[in-house]
């Protein structure tokens, strides 16, 4: 069962920090930072757009619903089943 850390706060205040220390500390586990979903989703959709948000929780959403339920995939790929977020 894949455990999942969440790590909350203003931009610059060390979050990438603290996940790089405990993705070292925690064998083979993998950091999601939420700047890639923004980064990915600005050339899509404009960060002002009504449906900004929806659409980025969707997209979070789809990527943790792959990671979770193809096993393989995490195996194969993500060699992990320990993830540490950034938001």
């Amino acid at each position: 069962m894949p455990q999942y850390i969440h790590i909350n706060g203003y931009s610059g205040v060390g979050k990438l920090t603290i996940a790089k220390k405990i993705e070292k500390l925690i064998p083979n586990s993998k950091i999601y930072h939420n700047q890639l979903f923004i980064d990915t989703l600005a050339s899509l959709v404009d960060r002002h757009s009504p449906h900004y948000h929806d659409i980025r929780s969707s997209f979070r959403r789809h990527i943790l619903n792959i990671s979770y339920h193809l096993k393989q995939y995490i195996d194969s790929v993500l060699k992990s089943n320990k993830f540490t977020f950034l938001d």
